[in-house]
């Protein structure tokens, strides 16, 4: 028997483009030599039956990730529920309506994309068949978004090894530092170094939209910066691949663990060619050059950031044994100003976020260092702060985050769940129509007046199984018997021109990082009970769960004794990790059963619990806000951050020579954000405030006072305002 000519990519395309023309009931009245040759591969005894092809063709879809994508194939072939019998045109048509277009803008965009997966499937199942067999024991295979990434003029005479070890440091740490900007960290990828560059497949979040809207024009940005200070060896210029597939992650006994398929030899394919090369040749005043594969593309421009088309030229390359479409990305800074740019305002006079369409969302990695998290408005962070305070400065946090950030973000659920925060809201609502102050909103709520009460139900529903979920139940849900507070929250929340989502699962952030805080890290042992320093310092959790006080101190010994019992610490992260694990996860189901189940059975120490609690609450606003600073929720918490709302009242008290007030009130705030410099003067207010808490944490007493009157600039139109409201 002859051996089998394993068919090329294009040789399958062209043969599927053929069996969808005529369909499978036609299979055996055309020629598709290249399918049958996938067949004869794939199943060896059945020669040339229709049956055989049927199967072997559903196989390959079912092994495409679930999506539009898998459902359009399966139309497009006859091989989906119901479509039996169906004609060929009528076929496309059902799969045209997956992604909700006209058959034509389908047969133009993608169709394409749907037939290359369909055969990249298929020709996988060739070369399976064609490998050695071996033991797969080790190896991981995972959906993952592709960043390919490689230094220009990597080999050029004129640099040294020193310099070209200094470019790969800083474009390694340039590229970590952009992806940051989108929540993207160490622990959500993995790499192959390719010594002038790297390729990194992001494995959880996808944040394909954010990556092109922000992260590129960022990274364009930053390298300008880079450039423009440093020697000629050492201009740092690079080429980006983005795709996305499946890779392999191995562990091997030479390289360790590493990564390999044919969708990462793709993107390095696209990494290589010329005329992603002649982009950076032909533009001296550039600095990245991009290029998207097609399944990129058309799953991330073309289905959600459609309005940017007009940025990329489709080109196809020839590499290898196929001809791969590739889309090169004209000018990164343009993206920006089509997607990102949040213009400058100016308070009173309708500061808004940008020119983007009413309606259109922002994520909220886009807001970076722009913005201030509003975190007492949350019904457990208010209640937190009230405990140890008496009360809760819920105006003044909101006050400060609209005089010291460009915009002020809160949880779109907290205005439901609290009549005193829509209240506080219904009072400040200029600065939401102004687009200065804007709401956090779940990923399914597109439409505010339409999804919003049904988030809001569902939401409450997934509490229910945990058992421990009891208090976010009640929140959510006792507010539903009060139809005018559903219909006030729909209305406010409708006023804002924006809609700002995460772009990534708060649920799997906050379980990353509680996990993370599980891990070992050094022990501490302390003298002081009550924990004096210790309360001011943020421990793990594993250390609160590993801590030690000193007992008894003679003059050979100190004898310590653990917070919590050596035989329940273990059991005490085990089932804290059980919990974390559920999908009904949340903060307040964690923090009900560390209070019934670890408090009453197993008898832990109160200030220990109490420093376990806060700590959630810290891990919560960290993962589901990030990369945003936020207000603190604790009184002793709120004194040390530079976002302290007493230090504002008091430092413009000393501007205008009156004493503070307890707030500012809306008109106030409106005026001193109208003044033309406060900008400069919020700019300046922070930086002191920063010395002061740099002064703090090396056990100095600084004296506030002078820190706002020394080196102020002229902000006497802001003195004249503190002077007409406070005199």
């Amino acid at each position: 028997m002859s051996e089998l000519v394993v068919p090329t990519h294009a040789e399958i395309l062209r043969a599927l483009k053929a069996l969808r023309a005529r369909g499978l009931p036609g299979c055996r009245d055309i020629q598709i030599d290249a399918l049958w040759r996938v067949v004869e591969s794939v199943r060896p005894s059945a020669g040339g039956d229709p049956v055989a092809l049927h199967e072997t063709l559903g196989d390959a879809i079912d092994d495409m990730p679930v999506g539009d994508l898998r459902t359009a194939a399966g139309y497009l072939f006859g091989l989906a529920q119901g479509t039996h019998g169906k004609r060929p045109t009528d076929l496309r048509k059902l799969a045209a309506a997956v992604y909700g277009v006209a058959l034509e803008t389908f047969a133009r965009n993608q169709e394409k994309l749907v037939l290359s997966t369909v055969a990249d499937r298929l020709l996988h199942a060739v070369r399976s068949t064609q490998q050695t067999p071996r033991d797969k024991t080790g190896e991981n295979y995972v959906q993952a978004l592709l960043v390919a990434f490689d230094i220009e003029a990597w080999s050029r005479t004129d640099r040294t090894d020193d310099d070209r070890g200094a470019l790969r440091e800083v474009a390694q740490n340039l590229i970590l530092e952009v992806l940051g900007t989108v929540g993207v960290t160490l622990d959500d990828l993995s790499h192959n170094d390719l010594g002038d560059g790297v390729v990194i497949a992001i494995t959880r979040g996808f944040p394909g939209r954010e990556i092109v809207t922000r992260v590129l024009p960022t990274l364009e940005r930053r390298l300008l910066d880079y450039n423009s200070n440093v020697a000629q060896g050492r201009r740092l210029r690079m080429r980006l691949v983005l795709s996305q597939g499946e890779v392999r992650i191995d562990a091997l006994p030479i390289t360790g663990t590493g990564m390999h398929s044919e969708a990462m030899t793709n993107a390095l394919r696209l990494l290589d060619i010329g005329r992603l090369r002649d982009v950076l040749k032909k533009s001296p005043g550039r600095f990245i050059a991009v290029a998207l594969s097609e399944p990129f593309y058309q799953n991330v421009v073309y289905q959600h950031l459609r309005s940017l088309d007009a940025n990329f030229e489709r080109i196809e390359v020839k590499v290898k044994h196929q001809t791969l479409p590739a889309y090169l990305l004209h000018d990164p800074l343009a993206i920006d100003g089509d997607t990102a740019r949040i213009a400058k305002a100016s308070g009173s006079k309708g500061r808004h976020l940008s020119t983007r369409p009413r309606g259109q969302p922002i994520l909220i990695g886009q807001l970076s260092r722009r913005g201030l998290y509003i975190s007492t408005t949350d019904i457990y962070n208010h209640q937190l702060y009230a405990l140890a305070a008496g009360t809760t400065p819920l105006i003044n946090h909101i006050e400060t985050g609209l005089l010291l950030s460009e915009f002020t973000v809160i949880h779109s659920a907290d205005p439901y769940r609290s009549a005193q925060v829509l209240a506080v809201l219904q009072e400040y609502q200029q600065f939401i129509v102004s687009g200065r102050l804007v709401f956090l909103l779940a990923s399914s709520v597109e439409d505010i007046e339409r999804d919003y009460e049904d988030y809001i139900t569902q939401k409450s529903s997934e509490y229910l199984p945990t058992g421990y979920g009891l208090d976010d139940i009640e929140s959510l849900s006792t507010p539903l018997d009060d139809p005018t507070r559903l219909a006030s929250t729909i209305k406010l929340l409708s006023y804002s021109p924006h809609r700002i989502h995460r772009g990534f699962g708060a649920t799997e952030a906050f379980r990353d990082y509680v996990e993370r805080d599980l891990r070992p890290s050094e022990r501490i042992v302390t003298t002081e009970v009550p924990l004096q320093k210790l309360s001011n310092s943020n421990l793990t959790l594993n250390q609160l769960i590993h801590l030690s006080k000193v007992t008894k101190r003679n003059h050979k010994s100190d004898k310590l004794e653990n917070f919590i019992p050596d035989s329940t610490r273990e059991s005490l992260i085990a089932n804290i990790r059980t919990h974390v694990g559920r999908n009904t996860f949340s903060r307040q189901s964690l923090l009900s059963m560390l209070r019934t189940e670890f408090a009453e059975e197993w008898n832990v120490a109160p200030e220990i619990l109490a420093g376990i609690e806060r700590r959630v609450h810290l891990l919560h606003l960290s993962a589901t806000v990030k990369p945003l600073p936020f207000t603190e929720f604790t009184p002793r918490r709120d004194e040390r951050s530079p976002f302290y709302y007493r230090h504002l009242l008091d430092h413009l008290a000393a501007l205008g020579g009156h004493a503070a007030r307890r707030s500012f009130g809306p008109q106030m705030v409106a005026d001193l954000l109208g003044s033309p410099n406060w900008p400069e003067f919020a700019n300046y207010h922070l930086r002191s405030t920063a010395e002061i808490m740099a002064l703090r944490q090396a056990d100095m007493d600084p004296k506030r006072d002078l820190f706002w009157v020394r080196g102020a600039g002229d902000y006497s139109k802001i003195r004249n305002t503190v002077v007409k409201w406070w005199r």
